[in-house]
């Protein structure tokens, strides 16, 4: 091996040598600061939280069909006395949804919303307004998932993603923010994940 070969090793090894230190020292950056700073913080106030009496106020919650925001509806409505109106693209799950409600005792009703739609949801926000009176809280829990590779994503999934999960939620909160500034009170709640902390090879619509 002749000196030039010999040095573009030894530069390349050291250029490896620093890309994996400057890994590693950032690893245990967000590892700290995870210990020292974030769950402390997050720890301190969940401990110092108080419950909050939902009993006779109105809660809508999207994508009730099923999953969590069903779950949602079943325990506010069942265990706090909630009024819930459940809403979904999906009017038969919502249905069942509203059922498994009313069966025990709970006072939920069903309504059918593309939350991609500002029409549909500026006409639904009157509507529940009629049936049930101002709206307390709402839950934008509404969602789709498309995995896939980033160059095996389909565009209309892309496209489908965005506007639901991004763009549905700012329809979803336009429909019943005006309301609530008018009196100064209502709470609004975005559904998350653990997505917004970890990435996945095939969640990019996702996340």
């Amino acid at each position: 091996m002749d000196e030039e070969t010999y040095n573009k090793f030894v530069f390349l090894g050291f250029y490896m040598y620093d890309q994996w230190s400057f890994k590693i020292l950032s690893t245990i950056g967000v590892i700290i600061h995870l210990l020292f700073i974030d769950i402390p913080k997050d720890l301190f106030r969940w401990l110092t939280l108080r419950e909050k009496c939902v009993y006779g106020q109105t809660v809508v919650i999207t994508g009730a069909a099923s999953g969590l925001g069903k779950r949602m509806a079943q325990i506010l409505a069942l265990e706090k006395g909630a009024k819930i109106a459940v809403i979904d693209m999906n009017l038969k799950g919502a249905n069942e949804t509203v059922s498994s409600i009313k069966q025990k005792g709970g006072h939920a009703s069903a309504f059918e919303c593309d939350i991609r739609s500002e029409s549909q949801l500026s006409k639904l926000a009157k509507q529940i307004e009629t049936e049930f009176g101002q709206v307390d809280i709402v839950i934008c829990n509404a969602a789709v998932l498309s995995f896939a590779f980033f160059m095996d994503l389909p565009s209309d999934q892309l496209k489908q993603s965005m506007d639901v999960n991004v763009l549905g939620t700012i329809n979803t909160i336009r429909a019943f923010l005006g309301k609530m500034e008018e009196r100064n009170s209502g709470q609004i709640v975005c559904v998350s994940s653990i997505a917004g902390f970890s990435g996945e090879t095939y969640g990019l619509a996702y996340w």
